[in-house]
């Protein structure tokens, strides 16, 4: 079996993977403030370690994507991504952006959230940080 290298990240791929984490932890955030959901609750719903779910709300680099799924699924969410270029193709200029995240309720209530920018149901745009999903 070969071994494998450690992956060493280009300056845009380490800030993609820092802008995914924190995406990350912001959703999950709003996910357990709208349900009421207590970290010691999702861990156990979970079956993980309180510690983790910490780390995944601190932005932790370092959490497995399996981890993340069984975060939301306990919680009765799916993740959603969705990529966005952050840099014109390699042989034009750069364009930054950033990628959108989806969390959707298992019971068809879903929201979209980019940094402090969100859409709630269909049409909806919200220029603050979610609070609310309304079905």
């Amino acid at each position: 079996m070969a071994k494998r290298s450690r992956l060493i990240l280009t300056e845009d791929g380490e800030r993609a993977f820092a802008h995914f984490a924190d995406a990350i932890a912001s959703s999950l955030d709003h996910v357990l403030r709208t349900e009421k959901i207590k970290k010691k609750q999702l861990a156990e719903q979970a079956n993980v370690d309180q510690a983790i779910v910490t780390r995944v709300l601190d932005g932790s680099r370092n959490v497995e994507i399996r981890t993340v799924g069984a975060l939301y699924g306990a919680a009765g969410y799916v993740l959603d991504v969705s990529p966005r270029r952050i840099r014109a193709p390699l042989n034009e200029g750069s364009n930054r952006a950033r990628t959108d995240v989806k969390i959707t309720n298992l019971n068809d209530c879903t929201a979209s959230h980019t940094g402090s920018v969100a859409s709630v149901g269909q049409n909806q745009i919200i220029n603050e940080p979610i609070h609310q999903i309304d079905d």
